[in-house]
């Protein structure tokens, strides 16, 4: 500290600013290291349960409409739309990594110079019908936690996610059939039964769908 107060002011000054660049170089570099880019909201939201490290995801707005806010002032960076990313501004943040679903698999080369990416194969939303939806999303957690580095805090949110069904099956009283619907539009909805999301939750709650 003496030394630097010894210099002239001329000379600090000439310091300070030679010193700039590197430091910003530091913070960017910190920040691609510890940035993961997604293209599905399921993995992002996922990622954000494990407090993970900052995420690059697309249609910002909307997710968190689509999540019910609960993700908002998390450290989330938009990158343009789901499906037409701004590849300008994911190559100058230069991510550590891409985590893709199957179907966006044909989007790793053109992603390879930019960071390596994975593709998570145990998203649970493909067309494999399985008879038991649960284990999937099981396994996606477990396999998100694995590759982001979080794998104890992905076997603690499944611990703590049955945990809370089993407390809601011993509070909530019995309860007819649900008919659990979504409305798509003035002239639509989606219809959700056996083998969807809602089925297993509900069914874990001892509900039927």
């Amino acid at each position: 500290m003496r030394f630097f107060q010894s210099l002239s002011i001329c000379w600090r000054t000439l310091f300070l600013f030679l010193s700039i660049p590197f430091s910003i170089s530091l913070v960017m570099d910190a920040r691609a290291s510890s940035t993961i880019a997604v293209f599905e909201w399921t993995i992002a939201e996922a990622l954000l349960s494990l407090d993970s490290p900052p995420v690059l995801m697309g249609n910002i707005a909307a997710f968190h409409n689509w999540t019910g806010n609960d993700y908002v002032g998390t450290n989330i960076t938009d990158i343009g739309t789901q499906l037409f990313p701004n590849m300008e501004l994911l190559s100058s943040i230069a991510p550590q990594h891409i985590f893709l679903v199957p179907r966006q698999t044909r989007l790793k080369n053109a992603l390879a110079d930019i960071a390596s990416s994975d593709v998570i194969n145990s998203y649970p939303y493909t067309n494999n019908n399985s008879d038991d939806l649960w284990s999937k999303f099981d396994a996606f957690v477990l396999e998100l936690g694995q590759l982001s580095g979080r794998k104890a805090k992905a076997e603690q949110l499944i611990i703590n996610t049955q945990s809370q069904l089993e407390s809601l099956k011993r509070e909530l009283d019995h309860q007819p059939p649900l008919l659990v619907v979504q409305l798509i539009t003035e002239q639509y909805v989606r219809v959700y039964g056996e083998n969807s999301m809602f089925q297993g939750v509900l069914a874990r709650i001892s509900h039927r769908v």
